[in-house]
C-alpha cells in the first residue's frame, strides 16, 4: 500500500512540475509591450502596401529577394498586429544602432499572465547580425534562435524555404533608419509556402472536427445541393437560412439527436454557397461546381458577406481574428478614398461570430435555433436593427465623435453593438415583449373634443405661405389648434429669429380663437436629415431660448458631433423638459415610411427612440393633394394605401406589430404637412386629428395627445366618435387608456355619427368598419356590418379574454367618387387581465 501511495505521488509530481517549470521560467505577470498607438488609415494603407509589397516579391519567379523596411513601416506594421490580434502586442523599431523585436502574448492562464518574447539585431563585424532573444526569463542566444528558426522552418515548409529564411535572417543591414533582407530563393517559393499553408488548414479544420467528420462533409453536400434546386422568393440571405434550419430540423428528428452538427452543416452550405466558395478548402469539399451568389441582409451584399465570413472564422477557430479582420477594413475604409467606418459592419461581423457559436454549440441552443428559424424568412430573428448606426465615418470624424480604437469611448460603442445583437430574438429568449404599464387619462370626463393639426411650414423653412396665412387659414377650416413646425436645418438662418417670433406673436393676436404653438421638425440623428420627427415643447417662459437651444444641439442636418451618435441625448434632454404641473413635451415620428429602406424599420427605430415623450407615428402623411403613386410624397420603395402610411393601414403591420409587445403605441395622427397649395390642403381642410382636451391651450394640448385619447380622418366624412370598453359593470377604458380587468368578459361599445356632407360637401358613406384586436399571440380582425349612409348607432360587442394584455382599435372607410377611399382610424385602448 506504501509503495502504491509513494507511485502515485511521484506521478502527481511528475504532472505539476512540468507547468509549474514553465510558469517560473515563461510566464511573466507583465507585458513588455504594453500599449500601442491607435493606427491612422494612412498607416493601416502604408502597413497593408508594405506586406503586400514583400508577399509579390516573395511570389516572384525571380529568384533574387530583396527588401528594406523603414522606421515608420515597422512601426506601422507592429501597430497593425497588435491592433487587430486581441492576444497579441508587438513592437519593432529600428535605427543604426540594431532594430528590436517584442511582442507580448496575453495567456488565459489569468487576466495578468503573459509570453515575453525579445529579440534584438546587432551591428557586427560584417554587417547587422541576428543577435540574442529572451523568452520570458530565459535568455536564448542567437545561434541557438537561428537554429530553432531553422529547423521549425524546415519542419512546417521545406528545406528550401527554410534555407530562404536562414539568409533573409543572416544578410541583414542597417542604416539610420531603415533594416534592409535579401536572399535568394527557388522559384517555386510561393507554390511551397501555399502547400504547407493549405495543410496547416486541414489541421485547423481538423481541430473542429470539420475534416475527420465524414457526416459533416456528406450533409454540407447535401444542403448545398439542395440549395442549387430550391426556388426562392427573394434574394435575402434570411430566406436560405430558414431554408437550411428546416433541413437541419429535419435531420435532427430523423437521427433522434446531433443538432449541433446539422446546423453546423447547414452553416458550412451557406457560407460556401453564398460567402465565398474557397470556404470548401476547410472540409475538402469539391468547391468547383458550387454555384455562387451574393445575397442581401437588410437589403445589402455587404452585410451579407460581412456575416457569412465572420460565422466561418469562428468555425475553424478564428474567432478573434475574424472580429479583427472585420474591424481593420473598417478602420482602412475610414481613410482617404475609402467609404468610410462603418458601425453597420461590425455588427454584421459580430452578428456572425454569435450565430455561428449559439447554433453550433449545446444541443439545447442548437434545437432552439431549429424551432425558432426553420422555414423562416426572417433576418430579425437573428440579425439586429442597423438602421441608426453610424456609417461613411471618416478617420479624423470617427476619433472626433467617438474616440480611438482602444479609447473608453470606442470600446463603449462597441460594446453597444454587442449588447445590440444579444437581444435579438435567437438569443433573448425572453423578446422585447413588456408587460403593458396601466395608464388612466388624467381628463376623465373634463373635457371636450378639439380638432389639431400639428405638421406644417411656413416661409420660414421651405413652405410657400405665411405664418399669417396659414392661421388664416387654419382657423376658416375648423383648427382649433395648430404647431408651426418649420425645419430645424442649421442652413435655415430666420427660423426662431425676432422677426419669425414676432410673426407668431402677431397671428396670436389676429387670430385669437387659435391656438398656435411654437414646434420643430427635428432632423433626428444619427439620420442626417433623412428622417423627420414633430417636437412641441411645453409652455414656459423661456420655451423660445429652450427651442433655440435644442435646434442648435442636437438637430442633425448635416453635422455630427458627440451628441448625435444617436437619439438618446437629445430625448433624455426632452425628458428633463417636464414642467412644474407635469406637462412634458411631445415628440411623433413623421412620414415614417416615406424613405425606409425595409419593411421593419420604423419597428426598430420605435425601440430604439423609446422614452416616455416619444408616442407613435403620423398614421398618415400629409402631402394628400398628391393623388398619384406619390401620394404624401412617398417617391421610394414604400407607398401610402388610402393615405395612410404602411405602419397603420395595414392590420398586423408595424404599429400591431409594437402593440403585440405590450407597449402603448399611438398612430392617430393625421397632419397636413402644408408646404404648397399645389401638393397640400390647407390645415384642417382634409386631414383631421381629434383629441380630447380640458381646452386648446398649448400645454392642455400636449397633455390630451399624452392622453392619447385621439382619433383621425381624412375627408371630414365622420362628425362624432365614441369608443369605449367596460368590465365589471362600472370599469370603462376610453381610447389611449390602458386598465387592468378581473373577469374575462369585456364590453366594447362603439357608436358613429357620420357628417352631414363631407370635406367636398358630399354625402358621406361608412363602407367598412373593423375592430382590430392584438395580443401577444398576434392579431385579429372582426369586420362590423355598418348601414352605410347612417353611419353606426351604438353598438355593442362582448368579448372573452384570454389571459395577458389586449390592445382594440378601430379603423374603417368611406368610399367616394372615383376610387379614392377615406380613412378614420383610432388609437388603441388596452386592457390587461
Amino acid at each position: 500500500m506504501k509503495k502504491f501511495g509513494l507511485a502515485l505521488f511521484r506521478r502527481l509530481l511528475k504532472l505539476l512540475i512540468v507547468p509549474l517549470i514553465f510558469v517560473l521560467l515563461f510566464v511573466e505577470f507583465s507585458p513588455v509591450v504594453v500599449a500601442v498607438d491607435t493606427l491612422s488609415p494612412n498607416e493601416i494603407t502604408l502597413a497593408r502596401q508594405k506586406v503586400s509589397s514583400i508577399f509579390h516579391s516573395l511570389a516572384a519567379d525571380d529568384t533574387a529577394f530583396e527588401t528594406s523596411l523603414s522606421n515608420q513601416e515597422l512601426s506601422a506594421i507592429s501597430g497593425l498586429i497588435s491592433g487587430f490580434t486581441p492576444r497579441l502586442k508587438a513592437r519593432l523599431a529600428v535605427n543604426r544602432f540594431g532594430m528590436i523585436m517584442a511582442g507580448s502574448v496575453k495567456l488565459p492562464l489569468s487576466e495578468h499572465a503573459y509570453l515575453n518574447i525579445v529579440c534584438m539585431v546587432e551591428p557586427g563585424y560584417s554587417g547587422a547580425e541576428f543577435g540574442d532573444c529572451e523568452v520570458g526569463r530565459i535568455p536564448v542566444p542567437s545561434f541557438v534562435s537561428l537554429f530553432i528558426i531553422k529547423q521549425v522552418t524546415r519542419i512546417v515548409f521545406s528545406d528550401e524555404v527554410a534555407e530562404t529564411t536562414h539568409q533573409i535572417l543572416t544578410t541583414i543591414t542597417l542604416s539610420e533608419d531603415h533594416i534592409s533582407f535579401r536572399a535568394t530563393k527557388p522559384d517555386d517559393f510561393y507554390a511551397q509556402v501555399k502547400e504547407s499553408v493549405d495543410s496547416a488548414s486541414d489541421i485547423v479544420s481538423a481541430t473542429k472536427g470539420l475534416v475527420s467528420n465524414d457526416v459533416l462533409r456528406e450533409k454540407v453536400q447535401e444542403y448545398l445541393y439542395k440549395l442549387d434546386k430550391a426556388e426562392f422568393n427573394s434574394n435575402e440571405l434570411a430566406e436560405r437560412v430558414g431554408f437550411v434550419m428546416t433541413l437541419a430540423s429535419v435531420d435532427t428528428i430523423s437521427d433522434d439527436g446531433q443538432p449541433a452538427l446539422y446546423n453546423q452543416a447547414a452553416l458550412w452550405a451557406l457560407s460556401v454557397k453564398y460567402g465565398n466558395p474557397g470556404f470548401a478548402d476547410f472540409l475538402n469539399i469539391e468547391k468547383s461546381n458550387v454555384k455562387q451568389e451574393i445575397l442581401r441582409i437588410k437589403g445589402r451584399e455587404d452585410l451579407s458577406l460581412h456575416f457569412l465570413y465572420s460565422a466561418t472564422l469562428e468555425q475553424v477557430s478564428l474567432e478573434s481574428l475574424g472580429l479583427g479582420i472585420g474591424e481593420f477594413k473598417e478602420f482602412l475604409d475610414s481613410g482617404s478614398g475609402g467609404s468610410g467606418f462603418s458601425f453597420a459592419d461590425m455588427a454584421a461581423d459580430i452578428a456572425g461570430l454569435e450565430f455561428a457559436k449559439y447554433i453550433t454549440g449545446t444541443a439545447e441552443n442548437a434545437v432552439r435555433a431549429q424551432t425558432l428559424l426553420s422555414g423562416k424568412a426572417n433576418e430579425r430573428l437573428f440579425f439586429p436593427a442597423i438602421n441608426d448606426l453610424l456609417e461613411g465615418l471618416s478617420y479624423d470624424k470617427l476619433v472626433e465623435v467617438i474616440g480611438e480604437k482602444g479609447s473608453k469611448e470606442y470600446n463603449k460603442a462597441i460594446a453597444r453593438v454587442e449588447d445590440r445583437v444579444r437581444k435579438v430574438p435567437l438569443y433573448n429568449k425572453n423578446g422585447l415583449n413588456i408587460l403593458p404599464i396601466e395608464y388612466r387619462n388624467p381628463i376623465g370626463n373634463n373635457g371636450k373634443w378639439y380638432v389639431v393639426d400639428t405638421h406644417m411650414h411656413t416661409t420660414y423653412s421651405d413652405g410657400h405661405n405665411s405664418i399669417d396665412e396659414l392661421a388664416r387659414q387654419a382657423s376658416n377650416y375648423g383648427c382649433d389648434a395648430i404647431a408651426i413646425t418649420d425645419h430645424g436645418d442649421h442652413s435655415l438662418k430666420s427660423l426662431f429669429s425676432e422677426a419669425y417670433y414676432a410673426d407668431v406673436d402677431a397671428a396670436r393676436k389676429g387670430y385669437p380663437g387659435l391656438t398656435i404653438m411654437e414646434g420643430m421638425e427635428w432632423n433626428i440623428p444619427p439620420y442626417g436629415g433623412r428622417e423627420h420627427v414633430t417636437v412641441l415643447l411645453p409652455e414656459s417662459e423661456n420655451i423660445r431660448s429652450k427651442f433655440q437651444y435644442f435646434r442648435n444641439r442636437f438637430d442633425h442636418h448635416h453635422r455630427l458631433t458627440k451628441d448625435m451618435v444617436s437619439a438618446r441625448p437629445a430625448l433624455s434632454w426632452l425628458e428633463a423638459q417636464r414642467t412644474v404641473e407635469g406637462t412634458l413635451p411631445v415628440v411623433f415620428y413623421n412620414h415614417p415610411s416615406r424613405k425606409d429602406e425595409y419593411s421593419y424599420e420604423n419597428f426598430d427605430d420605435f425601440i430604439s427612440w423609446e422614452s416616455p415623450v416619444f408616442l407613435g407615428f403620423s398614421g398618415a402623411p400629409g402631402h394628400q393633394g398628391i393623388r398619384t403613386d406619390r401620394n404624401g410624397a412617398y417617391n421610394t420603395i414604400f407607398k401610402t394605401i388610402d393615405g395612410l402610411d404602411p405602419v397603420a393601414a395595414i392590420p398586423g403591420g408595424t404599429w400591431d406589430q409594437l402593440l403585440a409587445t405590450g407597449r402603448r403605441v399611438l398612430a392617430a395622427r393625421a397632419g397636413s404637412d402644408f408646404h404648397d397649395f399645389g401638393n397640400d390642403y390647407w390645415p384642417c381642410q382634409f386631414s383631421t386629428t381629434h383629441i380630447y382636451s380640458k381646452s386648446n391651450k398649448t400645454n392642455d394640448i400636449l397633455n390630451a395627445l399624452h392622453s392619447g385619447n385621439m382619433w383621425a380622418q381624412h375627408g371630414k366624412f365622420i362628425r362624432e366618435l365614441d369608443f369605449k370598453i367596460s368590465s365589471d359593470g362600472d370599469l370603462t377604458a376610453t381610447i389611449g387608456e390602458v386598465l387592468p380587468v378581473s373577469t374575462r368578459q369585456i364590453t366594447i361599445t362603439i357608436s358613429i355619427d357620420l357628417a352631414a356632407s363631407d370635406w367636398q360637401g358630399d354625402q358621406p358613406y361608412l363602407d367598412t368598419l373593423q375592430l382590430i384586436e392584438v395580443s401577444s399571440n398576434g392579431y385579429n380582425i372582426r369586420d362590423i356590418s355598418t348601414t352605410n349612409q347612417e353611419g353606426l348607432k351604438t353598438i355593442l360587442i362582448n368579448i372573452n379574454l384570454s389571459e395577458g394584455y389586449h390592445y382594440f382599435r378601430l379603423q374603417g372607410k368611406s368610399k367616394t367618387k372615383g376610387t379614392r377611399r377615406y380613412q378614420f382610424w383610432t388609437n388603441p385602448i388596452g386592457v390587461v387581465l
